[in-house]
Formats: structure tokens, C-alpha cells, sequence
């Protein structure tokens, strides 16, 4: 799963929830894109330095609100959904043969 959140006031108790829900459904995490909220008080850089301290090992996206979101960005995020798409094909031919 590629959890999206967002970068309001609750969003890290909401996003370790999330986690905690995907684990015990045994489904895996490719990671975590944060979505900046509008109107947020809270910085969008602010929620991406407090979630890395929490997930150190969690795959951190950040996506700004802007009229132009860079491709570096979302072609990493490309990259990442479709590496797992791949394994995960990969996974269900080896269980079937």
C-alpha cells in the first residue's frame, strides 16, 4: 500500500493508525506520501521531519501544494508504485508455478 496523508494537526497520530491497521492486515507498506493540506497550520516540511523521526525506515514522499508539482517527484513515486507492481506480480507466478 502507498499511504497518502496529508499535513494538518492529528495527521501523525492518524498516519501511525493507519500503519498499525495496514500491519495487522499483513498488508505491506511501500510507503508514505504527505500531501500538503491547504490551510494548514502546520508546515508541510514540519510533518515530513516528524514522521521520519517516527518511521525511519518508511519511504517519505512529500508533495507541496503548488500549481506546478515537480516531475522528480512524481516520477519517483512512479517509479516506487511500479517496482512494487512488478515484485508483487513476481510473487503471485512464483506461488502459482
Amino acid at each position: 500500500a502507498l499511504l497518502v496523508v496529508g499535513s494538518y494537526l492529528g495527521t501523525l497520530s492518524h498516519t501511525l493508525t493507519a500503519i498499525n491497521v495496514l500491519a495487522a492486515r499483513d498488508i505491506p507498506l511501500i510507503g508514505v506520501v504527505i500531501s500538503e493540506s491547504e490551510h494548514s497550520d502546520m508546515p508541510v516540511w514540519e510533518t515530513h521531519e516528524s514522521l521520519q523521526d517516527l518511521l525511519p525506515t518508511t519511504a517519505l514522499y512529500t508533495l507541496p501544494k503548488e500549481q506546478n508539482v515537480k516531475n522528480s517527484c512524481v516520477n519517483s513515486l512512479y517509479t516506487v508504485l511500479l517496482q512494487s507492481l512488478i515484485s508483487h506480480k513476481m510473487a503471485s507466478l512464483s506461488a502459482v508455478i
